[in-house]
């Protein structure tokens, strides 16, 4: 029968277990020969527990193995069925082959190390795989160990105690009814010890079991990352085969990049000589419009100066239907309502002039004069300083201002006003009337 290489190496030569069979029940099993854990019996097949005793070969005793654990085969996740070989012995002998090696090599001084780094390689290839299932295993057999300690110790005792009673004991009823007894507890309390150890063995059943489900599990897992890496690899490697057309997309995009920023600046360009050109359409067409708008104006102004306040009013509305920003043409229009006496109809005229033209005085000074034939004195002040601000040396506009200051009651304001616009033209009769009048 094979002794098992894994749970030898697992607990060492002097694992402590023990195993009750028929031939070991009525006396004190002995330390690594009456006992039996796990084992492979050749007649009774798989198992943990034999029926009657059985011993190792002689042959793997001297292999140095501890002499209990024999092999579990099919049980047993180390185990190939196909060909009856234990992988974890095949690992054993690799590592054994090496460490030979490693004894003899001519190198002085490398032995040791050497073994030493043979040694390390097993345990780490030990801890990789089985540290948990070992770890698991290795402390409940412990803990199995220390009940039968204690049972062997209990049966001890009490063979030492039934002997004590045997060499006192005298042949009297009382004293044989009393042995009689005493045999009868200890015979229970034998049967009680016997069923707690094959509890014990159906346990050791269940955990055997567990590790082999553990084994079984962790077998999967590798085999599903294992899995797992080959798609990995292969969707690196699909990845890297893409490199070469992604480098000649980023080439094509840095192309693309440049002849959109020509493109760009192109279009820019374009569009400057397309707007150049539209103010250019846009300049003379407005010329156009103004020549137009001009032509009818100054027929306006002719007709005004006529007298013929009908026929300026629609020439100057003709040229506004030509030129509508023309603010000369509004403010003249302005002045026809006003001769007209349509004094709302000036005032929007002057006041759409004044809005073309922020700049034009006359316009200003215009509507100034509609709010005074309107009795609104201190409006036509704000118009006339307006003008002013725009014309300083307006003399009319000075004319006007005095005119508004003395319907206020402003006397002394309409005499600077009236002088000033005498001083900028020395032959402006109606200020010299109204300084005359005054002063009268």
């Amino acid at each position: 029968m094979k002794i098992c290489p894994f749970m030898s190496h697992m607990l060492g030569a002097d694992g402590n277990v023990l195993e009750i069979d028929a031939a070991a029940q009525h006396h004190t099993p002995t330390h690594g020969s009456d006992v039996v854990v796990l084992g492979y019996d050749g007649d009774g097949g798989v198992g943990v527990k034999a029926d009657r005793k059985t011993r190792p070969s002689a042959k793997a005793t001297q292999s140095g193995a501890t002499s209990h654990l024999y092999c579990l085969k099919e049980t047993c996740r180390f185990y190939r069925a196909a060909d009856g070989d234990c992988t974890f012995d095949a690992i054993l002998s690799t590592v054994t082959s090496a460490r030979k090696a490693a004894e003899t090599s001519d190198k002085p001084g490398r032995k040791d190390d050497k073994r030493d780094e043979t040694s390390a390689a097993v345990a780490r290839e030990l801890d990789k795989f089985w540290q948990f299932q070992t770890k698991s295993v290795a402390e409940m057999i412990s803990s199995f160990g220390e009940v039968e300690k204690r049972q062997a110790e209990t049966i001890t005792k009490l063979k030492t105690d039934v002997e004590k009673r045997l060499q006192n004991l005298v042949p009297t009823e009382d004293e044989e009814h009393e042995r009689h007894e005493t045999m009868i507890a200890i015979k229970d309390g034998i049967a009680e010890i016997k069923d707690t150890i094959d509890a014990r063995n159906d346990g050791f059943e269940t955990l055997t079991t567990t590790v082999s489900d553990l084994v079984l599990g962790f077998d999967d897992s590798i085999k599903k990352i294992k899995e797992q890496w080959t798609q990995i690899m292969a969707r690196i490697g699909a990845i890297e085969s893409l490199a070469p057309r992604i480098q000649d997309m980023e080439a094509n995009v840095t192309k693309t990049v440049g002849n959109m920023d020509r493109l760009e600046r192109n279009w820019a360009e374009l569009m400057d000589l397309v707007r150049s050109d539209r103010k250019k359409d846009d300049a003379a067409a407005a010329q156009a419009k103004r020549r137009e708008a001009m032509k009818f104006n100054n027929l306006g102004v002719t007709s005004f100066h006529n007298g013929d306040m009908k026929l300026a009013c629609e020439q100057f509305q003709e040229a506004l239907k030509r030129d509508d920003t023309f603010a000369e043409c509004y403010n003249n229009l302005g002045l026809v309502f006003t001769e007209l006496g349509e004094n709302d109809r000036a005032a929007d005229a002057f006041s759409k002039a004044i809005k073309l033209n922020p700049d034009l005085h006359a316009a200003y000074n215009n509507l100034g004069y509609v709010f005074y034939k309107q009795g609104n004195y201190g409006r036509a002040v704000e118009m006339y300083n307006e003008a002013l601000g725009r014309s300083a040396n307006n003399s009319s506009a000075y004319t006007n201002l005095g005119n508004a200051h003395f319907k206020l009651g402003n006397k002394e304001d309409a005499r600077r006003a009236w002088k000033k616009a005498i001083e900028l033209d020395p032959s402006n009769e109606k200020a010299q009337r109204s300084l005359k009048t005054l002063d009268d």
